[in-house]
């Protein structure tokens, strides 16, 4: 014990503890300590506020990337949209082979095209509280359609990605449309 804890117990004011370890103490003021602490407390707040950034760039490793991000935290959850194929107000569920294919420049130098497809759409009458047939109420139906005149008829609608499913029978996306319809469709007939 030094002369300084001579009267003293620990814990009365002004108690030293003898330094078993042989340790170097420094000797600091009240005010000098309060400024260290308040210090060490401002850099803590400055690197919290800091993280989101830091969370954000190190996420980022390219510049699509980061806009992904700060989409995807402005509104919370990014919301997956996609854009369907639509001709006569129905929603185009696929296409098949080219019926015709006939592509030629005539002698005297015009290109003729001849290209017929096999379009299947979403019937716009299906009655779902009748029994589906193959001719009267179908919910798919099949047209032919000149391929040029159908890439300029087709209108896109924008819907949300509500699901995604890959099975043995292919990758399928279900979409809700902005009227509230839902839809299922192979992600091959998406974005079109």
């Amino acid at each position: 014990m030094s002369d300084k804890n001579k009267d003293l117990k620990p814990g009365d004011p002004g108690y030293v503890e003898k330094n078993e370890k042989k340790e170097e103490t420094e000797v600091v003021s009240k005010t000098a300590l309060a400024a260290i602490l308040k210090r060490i407390e401002d850099q803590d707040k400055v690197i919290a506020g800091h993280s989101k950034e830091i969370e954000r760039v190190t996420y980022a490793a390219d510049k699509s990337r980061l806009g992904v991000y700060d989409k995807k935290n402005a509104a919370g959850e990014l919301i997956r949209t996609c854009n369907v194929a639509t001709i006569d107000g129905s929603i185009v569920m696929g296409w098949g082979n080219m019926i015709t294919d006939e592509v030629y420049v005539t002698p005297e130098g015009k290109v003729v095209e001849k290209q017929i497809m096999e379009i299947f759409y979403q019937n716009p009458d299906f009655d779902k509280t009748k029994e589906a047939d193959d001719k009267k109420n179908s919910r798919i139906l099949k047209k032919q359609y000149d391929y040029l005149a159908f890439f300029r008829a087709i209108r896109r609608e924008k819907g949300e990605i509500i699901k995604d499913e890959r099975g043995e029978d292919g990758h399928f996306k279900t979409i809700r449309l902005g009227n509230g319809n839902e839809v299922k469709l192979d992600i091959r007939f998406i974005n079109v």
